[in-house]
């Protein structure tokens, strides 16, 4: 199976695992360092992406009151010397506004979020919190730049099965989380494919607020591509599912 590459630093990424989720099945294991916690969140950071990309698609938004949103989304990925950026970029939808986010990965450093909507016409990227909707969507800012696994604080709790898959579970945890912002994330990761299975976001809290899963695949000149994934709050009950289509534009 091969690595998803739609991104190598948003909640796109995700392993080639099968659409039927299997059952959960736990399997003991010696507790790991919280080293080698780090040492994973940094591996999956330092994933540079292979070539640049271009990808159109539809964000499908269900709001909590139930109505839907189609929002057609077009994600690209630059590489330059010192690292590369995943570019985000929706089109204006009745009273919803255009948006661009640009998340700027550099080799050692911290993610540099760019943000600007048709409707001001202005940029941002000013340092400040980035736990806001993008699009109006489910999808946070920072969710879209895995900022969680740029926290200091990084935990394996355990090894298990996810979607037939083995997977380390890896808990991430906000030294400052501050009103509405995520306390920890947890993630299962593909042992094989260091792709996200599952992630699962918890509130000031502690109170689940957050569910993301891959949801569908198809075969691209022989390889296996995301075509969905989801994004849910369950706290809302709001979900928007991302996807994607896979014709030459």
């Amino acid at each position: 199976m091969n690595r998803l590459f739609l991104s190598r630093s948003s909640w796109l990424i995700a392993a080639s695992v099968g659409v039927v989720a299997l059952p959960l099945l736990a399997a003991p294991t010696n507790a790991p360092s919280i080293q080698d916690a780090r040492t994973l969140a940094a591996e999956l950071i330092g994933m540079r992406p292979p070539a640049e990309t271009q990808i159109y698609g539809t964000l499908k938004i269900r709001n909590p009151g139930g109505k839907s949103t189609e929002v057609p989304i077009r994600y690209s990925i630059t590489l330059d010397t010192n690292g590369w950026s995943d570019i985000y970029e929706t089109q204006p939808v009745g009273e919803l506004p255009g948006q661009r986010l640009a998340v700027r990965h550099i080799d050692g450093k911290p993610n540099e979020y760019t943000v600007a909507s048709s409707k001001t016409n202005k940029q941002n990227s000013a340092h400040q919190s980035y736990s806001i909707p993008f699009a109006s969507s489910d999808f946070w800012i920072t969710d879209l730049g895995l900022e969680f696994l740029h926290w200091p604080d990084q935990r394996l709790v355990k090894k298990e099965m996810r979607r037939g898959r083995a997977c380390q579970v890896l808990e991430s945890v906000n030294p400052d989380p501050g009103n509405g912002g995520y306390s920890r994330v947890v993630s299962w990761v593909d042992t094989e494919t260091g792709g996200l299975v599952r992630a699962e976001a918890y509130d000031s809290h502690n109170k689940l607020l957050k569910e993301f899963s891959p949801r569908h695949f198809t075969k691209v000149k022989g390889h296996w591509e995301i075509k969905e994934i989801e994004i849910r709050n369950d706290q809302s009950d709001s979900r928007t599912h991302l996807e994607f289509n896979y014709e030459t534009h």
